[in-house]
């Protein structure tokens, strides 16, 4: 419990260092409608990624009719970070606020994503186990291979083979 509690704090320290910085160094709205454009084709990239990836995991474990549900429950609950929407500062009205009101605003909106962050992350737990039960041991050995964290050596940059 405590590793959490220091998690969390840390996250919050530097958001809250992060936003502070932000505050002092404005943006212009051209840079932030850039790095947003980015941001959505980077997110758009990496959704397709993962498809692609869902499905040579799904070719792969070669799935009978029995396994499909669990398989299509396993994919909505993976996917839960794709329907989720980027979290953008309403600038106008972050405007108005002062300084500490911005940061009570931001630490709020903060607690929230993670409590629903950390809902999601139960979901995919059950949804994960209720799918692996359903495979045989050959097939749950592929789905233990193919679903290992890849190094961060641009990994994530390649295509699923």
């Amino acid at each position: 419990m405590k590793s959490r509690s220091k998690i969390f704090t840390l996250v919050t320290v530097f958001g809250l260092l992060t936003m502070l910085n932000a505050q002092a160094h404005p943006m212009q709205e051209e840079s932030v409608q850039c790095e947003q454009h980015g941001w959505e084709n980077h997110h758009r990239k990496m959704t397709q990624w993962h498809e692609k990836h869902l499905a040579h995991i799904k070719s792969v474990l070669n799935l009978n009719a029995e396994q499909q549900v669990a398989w299509e429950e396993y994919v909505q609950a993976i996917q839960w970070h794709a329907q989720e929407k980027q979290h953008h500062h309403d600038l106008d009205a972050m405007k108005a606020l002062t300084a500490p009101e911005r940061v009570e605003k931001w630490v709020a909106q903060s607690e929230e994503r993670i409590a629903k962050h950390r809902e999601q992350l139960h979901q995919l737990a059950a949804a994960t186990k209720n799918f692996y039960a359903q495979l045989s041991p050959a097939q749950q050995k592929l789905f233990d291979v193919e679903t290992m964290p890849r190094s961060h050596e641009n990994d994530h940059h390649k295509k699923p083979e």
